[in-house]
């Protein structure tokens, strides 16, 4: 370790100053933040900035408590500035759904083990999209659907998309929102068929023969499986190289709520693992997978691992903005903690701890033009320093 009279005496045979190279835009103090007070319906007590504030705004809103999902957003928010996530969020409360969805639409009848967060990711991209679904369909808590129930799905380019591949829909049927003087002039009801689905039928002699009566056979639901029987089959399937069928059952395991602790992990591993394997042959779905990934990425604390998710989908779907957001916004949160990081080290001395600090920096964003010109001072004193020593 040198001693300070050594590091000062060299710096000024350099022309340096410690200082004034952290003087050059390095601070530790981080910028402040203005809180305005929400408004809402009903009041509720302010929270203070809070990583956990997403997840849990989740769990409001999943069982419809939306005055106090939009407190803990907020919170949430002061944590992390921008997400896009958060935002979208916020924007599915306070937005009208004729102004969110476009008012055509198809059905769908949910099938059981599925849930409004796998419609949501299925048609519109991502499960987060859950609770505008829910006011789509004027349901008030979303964690009270059945199966066999009715979902209407707003037609976005995206879910028209995955309509014509999914069994689960009628293809022929698109729900055109009309005023009743339209139904009237057109003297038909308001189910518009694309003409382009329909098969020509060719006409046939009529016969009129007796025609046996079939009683309905009413088909049992499946009894609902348990999160650690999907949590054991998700991992069996994921060790075959199976990822399509895990990814399917990883959906089914969380309608049942959020995922914590080892689900959360066995998640990430499915979602990442299925996003490679399908990135060739349908790179808007694989992003949306890696885009899932960095979400449980970030609840388990690991910025980075999420950073390389979102950085994955944006390179695979351009249009992925929720991915991009997110890459954005933690980019430029990673950079200023160890860009201030390393400047405190370099105050201190401990010129490795601060090279090594911005070599991170560089590593998050090669043109971080102020910590590669500090980092070539650091390194220029380091090796004086030692030549001094020697």
């Amino acid at each position: 370790m040198f001693k300070l009279h050594d590091v000062t005496r060299l710096l000024s045979a350099a022309g340096l100053s410690v200082g004034l190279l952290v003087g050059c835009g390095l601070t530790d103090e981080k910028p402040s933040v203005t809180v305005q007070d929400p408004v809402q319906p009903i009041e509720q007590p302010a929270l203070a900035p809070s990583k956990e504030g997403f997840s849990e705004a989740l769990k409001s809103l999943q069982y419809g408590r939306v005055a106090r999902a939009r407190t803990q957003l907020q919170a949430y928010l002061l944590y992390a500035p921008g997400n896009a996530s958060a935002q979208d969020l916020l924007n599915q409360i306070d937005t009208p759904s004729a102004a969110y969805f476009p008012s055509d639409y198809f059905t769908v009848k949910l099938k059981s083990g599925q849930s409004l967060s796998t419609l949501s990711k299925r048609y519109l991209g991502t499960v987060y999209k859950f609770y505008a679904l829910a006011k789509y369909n004027n349901i008030r808590n979303p964690s009270q659907v059945y199966a066999g129930q009715t979902i209407k799905i707003p037609a976005t380019k995206r879910a028209i998309a995955r309509r014509k591949v999914n069994p689960d829909v009628r293809p022929a049927r698109v729900v055109k929102q009309t005023t009743q003087s339209e139904k009237t002039a057109a003297n038909s009801d308001d189910i518009a068929v694309d003409p382009e689905e329909v098969t020509p039928v060719e006409e046939i002699p009529v016969v009129i023969e007796e025609v046996p009566v079939v009683e309905e056979v009413q088909v049992a639901e499946e009894d609902p499986v348990s999160a650690d029987s999907l949590s054991t089959t998700i991992a069996g399937l994921f060790e075959q190289g199976d990822y399509p069928l895990a990814y399917e059952k990883l959906a089914q395991l969380r309608s049942l709520g959020p995922l914590t602790g080892s689900d959360r992990l066995l998640a990430i591993d499915t979602l990442t693992a299925y996003g490679n394997q399908i990135a060739g042959s349908n790179p808007v779905a694989a992003a949306a997978s890696f885009t899932d990934a960095g979400q449980m990425h970030l609840m388990n604390g690991n910025d980075f691992k999420a950073l390389a998710s979102f950085n994955r989908a944006a390179e695979l779907d351009s249009g992925n903005n929720e991915a991009i957001g997110n890459k954005q916004q933690l980019q430029q949160e990673l950079t200023d903690k160890y860009h201030r990081e390393a400047s405190s080290a370099f105050r201190r001395q401990d010129l490795d701890e601060a090279i090594d600090k911005w070599n991170i920096v560089l590593q998050i964003d090669p043109d971080h033009a102020s910590a590669r010109a500090y980092l070539a001072q650091a390194q220029e004193l380091k090796d004086r320093l030692k030549n001094i020593k020697q």
